[in-house]
């Protein structure tokens, strides 16, 4: 498979050299929409199938002959997509862990991953607003956005806790996220910061397999809870997040 790295919302235009198909793909945000035009050079038959992977539609053009099949596909890079499946993923592994020792390794990674997830949609989501609109918070906001783009800025102090970011998010958008669903988060990302930033005081927690394996198995619901609300806030749906197994 061949990946191309895009901005979204951009038109990618290719030709298969396989079956002389064109396609024409236009992704935004998780939704992807397809036009084919032409038909094989030889008049073969073309049967399409679309699957999901890293939060991006991609697309599979099959064509199909008495002696061969042949694929070709495109995918997008979504990381936060990426981080939520693998998060499940370490999810799946740990479920089928006979020994304790590696079932916390995966464990602990599915929490890692599944908070990463949401911390990269947050800051997508926040970053796209901020670039669109000007705000009251303007010298703020400049900082925050110029850190986004930035792979060596830090981002401003306000923006580094969970804390910072839902009070950056609920700010931007007007809205207040009920408290119960920042609760949840919240343990959630306090148990994945003390995994992180390990101490000798969080060895009862962090080693403790059955607490683990409790949230790990809570997590994607949690996640679930957070995240619908926040693509809400930009009328997206139905997204990865829902999702309650990995793709690969």
């Amino acid at each position: 498979m061949k990946r191309f790295k895009r901005p979204l919302s951009t038109d990618i235009t290719r030709l298969h050299r396989a079956n002389g198909l064109r396609t024409l793909r236009r992704t935004h945000w998780g939704r992807t929409m397809l036009r084919q035009s032409g038909r094989g050079r030889c008049g073969r038959q073309c049967t399409r199938r679309t699957t999901h992977s890293k939060g991006m539609c991609v697309k599979e053009e099959r064509l199909i002959t008495s002696h061969s099949h042949l694929t070709s596909s495109i995918a997008v890079r979504s990381y936060m997509a990426e981080m939520h499946n693998d998060g499940l993923y370490f999810l799946e592994q740990a479920r089928q862990a006979e020994d304790e020792f590696v079932k916390r390794r995966f464990l602990r990674a599915s929490i890692i991953y599944l908070c990463s997830s949401v911390e990269a949609a947050i800051s997508k989501i926040v970053y796209d607003k901020i670039t669109q609109n000007e705000y009251d918070n303007g010298h703020n906001y400049d900082r925050l956005k110029t850190s986004l783009n930035d792979p060596n800025s830090v981002p401003p102090r306000f923006f580094r806790s969970i804390d910072g970011k839902i009070a950056v998010l609920e700010d931007l958008f007007e809205t207040t996220i009920p408290q119960p669903i920042k609760s949840r988060y919240k343990n959630l990302t306090l148990l994945r910061n003390k995994i992180i930033h390990f101490s000798v005081s969080y060895t009862n927690e962090v080693y403790a397999t059955g607490e683990i394996e409790r949230v790990a198995n809570e997590a994607p619901d949690i996640v679930d809870e957070i995240l619908s609300l926040t693509f809400g806030y930009i009328n997206l749906f139905n997204g990865f997040h829902k999702n309650r197994s990995s793709n690969y």
